[in-house]
C-alpha cells in the first residue's frame, strides 16, 4: 500500500483505524459513493476529503 501511496502521491490511510462521523458520510448521495467507490472521510469549511480506491484515482486524474 505504501508503494502505491508513493506513486500516485497520495496518502495511504487504514480505514478501520479512522472515526468518521456520521454527518460527513451524509455529505455524498450513497448512489454517487457505490458508483465511484469513494467515501467521504473529512469536511473541514469547502473542502471535502475522500478515500477512493487507486483505479478510481487513475481515472479521476485522467478526467481533469
Amino acid at each position: 500500500m505504501q508503494a502505491l501511496s508513493a506513486h500516485f502521491g497520495v496518502p495511504a490511510l487504514e480505514l478501520n483505524e479512522i472515526d468518521i462521523d456520521s454527518s460527513v458520510i451524509q455529505v455524498v448521495p450513497a448512489e454517487l459513493a457505490r458508483k465511484y467507490t469513494i467515501l467521504p472521510i473529512s469536511k473541514a469549511a469547502a473542502r471535502l476529503t475522500l478515500a477512493m480506491s487507486t483505479e478510481q484515482r487513475r481515472v479521476g486524474k485522467e478526467r481533469r
